[in-house]
């Protein structure tokens, strides 16, 4: 722990950066400069009572030049805290933060027995929420479940899109608002960092972080889809979670991984275009009209609900720049 008549000669000397990395603790040696509970006013009094100490006579100009030094002193220790804390506080920060705006998504077949789970999250607080289509394509119904104990039928299907991959869907909130996730309006960097909130193997409402790798083109349909590789971790049951990024902000939904690989997962493209989308024709569970109306195996159901588990040659990796 750093002496306090050595930390007010090295703010003599100005030497900020030592400052910086020589600091461990308050005038009480009890909190770290770089904790959210560091006390700096009374940092601050310290410095300049100590000051005044050394130089009586001048305490007044002192006071002056020290203030103006804490204040900048002060600001170069804020910057640094993101490097210092790193991704840590930033996945605490956004895990508390979009927690209650993601849920888990159940589905059953036409004998209501459970057929798999998905995740996803909700679009506006009027209850519209979005997971993948693949999720929802053999279920006769599904319910979600929020991370507060809450549990609502989808009552209705506003938007489907296979090649998307994507679906939106309302249900009954009743009285309870949830707040929605906001759509990012601009392209992530490569190696920006990136967060999922979803449900892997059904363990609910978990999060994984790790970055963007790489940003692709599927031009080999009807449709441009831009694709975000990430080296996130996503199991089964990850399909529909929302790839966040560090402004709290949806880049994209999660949807498939390269099986033969590692950390090649791959997420959907958010377009805030698709935020009022709603389709012309009325639609209804199952959104795959040739469902069989029950089916007995998990693992007959592994390309249509969790994550499907798909090779990249099956995206025709020539056509995906």
């Amino acid at each position: 722990m750093t002496d306090h008549k050595q930390l007010l000669i090295i703010a003599r000397k100005g030497k900020i950066a030592n400052l910086t990395n020589t600091i461990s603790a308050d005038p009480k040696g009890n909190e770290d400069m770089r904790s959210e509970n560091f006390n700096y006013n009374k940092m601050s009094s310290y410095l300049i009572k100590e000051f005044g100490k050394m130089y009586p006579r001048s305490l007044e100009i002192n006071t002056i030049y020290l203030n103006f030094f804490v204040i900048l002193f002060f600001i170069f220790i804020q910057n640094q805290n993101n490097l210092v804390v790193g991704q840590s506080v930033n996945a605490k920060n956004i895990y508390t933060k979009c927690l209650l705006s993601t849920f888990k998504v159940n589905c059953y077949d036409s004998q209501k027995e459970l057929l798999g789970n998905g995740s996803g999250f909700f679009m506006d607080d009027n209850g519209v929420g979005v997971t993948n289509y693949h999720v929802l394509e053999n279920a006769y119904s599904a319910t979600i479940f929020t991370a507060d104990g809450q549990e609502y039928s989808i009552t209705e299907i506003v938007w489907a899109d296979k090649e998307f991959d994507i679906v939106k869907f309302k249900v009954n909130v009743l009285d309870k608002i949830y707040v929605p996730l906001k759509i990012s309006k601009i392209l992530p960097d490569i190696g920006e960092s990136v967060y999922v909130i979803g449900s892997p193997q059904g363990l609910d409402f978990s999060i994984s972080g790790g970055i963007i790798s790489s940003i692709r083109k599927d031009l080999n349909n009807n449709k441009s889809i831009t694709y975000y590789q990430t080296t996130t971790p996503i199991s089964e049951g990850n399909s529909g979670s929302p790839l966040i990024n560090q402004h709290n902000e949806v880049l994209g939904i999660i949807s498939f991984y390269y099986k033969d690989g590692q950390n090649l997962n791959f997420a959907i493209a958010f377009d805030s275009s698709l935020i009022n989308i709603k389709s012309e024709n009325y639609l209804s569970l199952p959104l795959n009209k040739n469902a069989k109306p029950r089916v007995f195996q998990a693992k007959v159901l592994a390309p249509s609900v969790c994550c499907p588990i798909v090779a990249i040659q099956d995206f025709e990796m020539g056509n995906i720049r």
